[in-house]
């Protein structure tokens, strides 16, 4: 049995400069004074002093609860710096109660509770989002992410079909799509996917690996094969492939599939 890659597609937070999505606005003296806070956070963080960045962002939103971008910069830093989920899980649940029409909020706790593994939660947060926002690709795309975790593949395929109509040069829309398909069985229509995925991103190697199982689960083994052989040709220590192309070649090419054997056992020890 050859080994598959789950991949999934998660949305990531940026940690630069943060711009949510959204304008804050406050008028008069508290302006300034709460955004030169939100100045300091910026350098508190880039300074490496992250708990002092946390709480001067807090010092922002308890001043003004509707300044999105300290809320979404709290949350950054917990899950990513500090690799506290729980602690952005919480931070983005106070957010939200206090924008609870916010879109991009929503989505981002979805994101935290994707990666705690908690799908049910990010699914029911994720969709609450895409209907505050239903022409947002971003937010219909993290939804269609999360549909894909849950195992709902069809709403995951529907939603990422979505983006592409809406923006057909979506970053890593076609990955998506492709993910989506094969796991409907849709193997042909899969490898166009990840093909044209291949296309806008030439040097992704997880695209052409992918590309590789699609051909392979529609019966075109040499295509498979060349496939395999372009996701190492970029990306040499990716055990999976390896392990793909020796069962390939097995038949056809026994010293060479036991090379690749090889290889997928060296990697995988590294990997561990």
């Amino acid at each position: 049995m050859k080994i598959k890659k789950a991949w999934q597609s998660f949305i990531l937070i940026a940690v630069s400069v943060v711009t949510f999505g959204c304008s804050t606005t406050i008028s008069g003296k508290s302006s300034d004074a709460v955004l030169q806070k939100h100045l300091l956070a910026g350098q508190q963080y880039k300074s490496g002093k992250d708990e002092l960045a946390i709480a001067t962002w807090r010092e922002v939103v308890a001043s003004d609860p509707s300044y999105l971008e300290a809320w979404h910069n709290i949350a950054v830093v917990q899950e990513q710096r500090l690799q506290d989920r729980a602690a952005a899980e919480a931070t983005l649940r106070s957010a939200v109660s206090k924008n609870p029409t916010n879109a991009p909020l929503r989505s981002a706790l979805g994101g935290v509770l994707l990666n705690q593994g908690k799908i049910d939660e990010s699914l029911a947060e994720r969709q609450r989002a895409r209907e505050l926002a239903p022409t947002d690709p971003k937010i219909i795309n993290s939804y269609a992410s999360s549909c894909f975790s849950a195992q709902k593949f069809e709403c995951a395929l529907l939603g990422y079909n979505e983006v592409k109509k809406l923006e057909p040069d979506y970053r890593g829309i076609d990955f998506n799509r492709g993910l989506a398909l094969l796991a409907l069985g849709q193997a042909n229509d899969a490898a166009a996917a990840f093909k044209a995925g291949t296309e806008r991103a030439p040097l992704n190697s997880e695209a052409f690996g992918k590309l590789g199982d699609a051909y392979d689960a529609s019966g075109e083994r040499n295509k498979a094969i060349d496939a395999y052989e372009a996701a190492l040709a970029i990306e040499p220590d990716l055990p999976w492939p390896s392990y793909n192309l020796g069962v390939l070649l097995q038949e056809s090419n026994p010293n060479k599939s036991e090379q690749y054997y090889r290889t997928h056992l060296e990697l995988s020890l590294i990997h561990i």
